[in-house]
């Protein structure tokens, strides 16, 4: 789920994803993105929708008229996705390395030993949980030379951030 100004939008593994008014909680409209659905993020202009599902599909959706502009298979499976909350950079996070996608080319950014279970995206700050209880904080500031600390947690998994 993802809340935009006074909307929110739930998404299934069905691939659809509903726009609701959170002022009345009556349904505005349906999207069938036609993939099965792992992850979905809303632009800061609440304009566009970015989607990524299994299969490695990832697509861009214009929510002016809740259309698909644009659809492309991933070099990997994405579990995440984001967009910058400083510019209109896409970041994608699989099961250990965050890529950028810049014109339609993925290029990794960070790899990781162990799989990543969790993950969340403050500002310039990607913050992961991995499976093996290990939690980064990652300054994607500069995108050719991005730094991190890393903390280990008591627990053996991280589930939730």
């Amino acid at each position: 789920m993802k809340v935009f100004e006074s909307y929110l939008f739930s998404g299934s593994e069905d691939g659809v994803i509903c726009i609701w008014s959170i002022k009345d909680w009556t349904l505005i409209h349906k999207i069938n993105t036609e993939i099965q659905l792992r992850d979905f993020d809303i632009h800061k202009s609440g304009r566009v929708m970015i989607v990524c599902g299994k299969l490695q599909k990832f697509s861009i959706w214009d929510l002016t008229n809740c259309q698909k502009i644009h659809h492309q298979k991933l070099k990997s499976e994405t579990i995440k996705l984001f967009f910058s909350q400083q510019n209109n950079d896409i970041y994608l996070v699989n099961e250990k390395a965050i890529s950028l996608l810049l014109e339609n080319e993925e290029t990794k950014i960070m790899d990781f030993d162990d799989r990543i279970q969790e993950s969340l995206l403050y500002k310039n700050f990607v913050i992961l949980g991995t499976e093996l209880g290990q939690i980064y904080i990652c300054d994607l500031s500069d995108k050719n030379n991005p730094n991190f600390i890393k903390f280990s947690n008591k627990t053996s998994r991280v589930k939730g951030i």
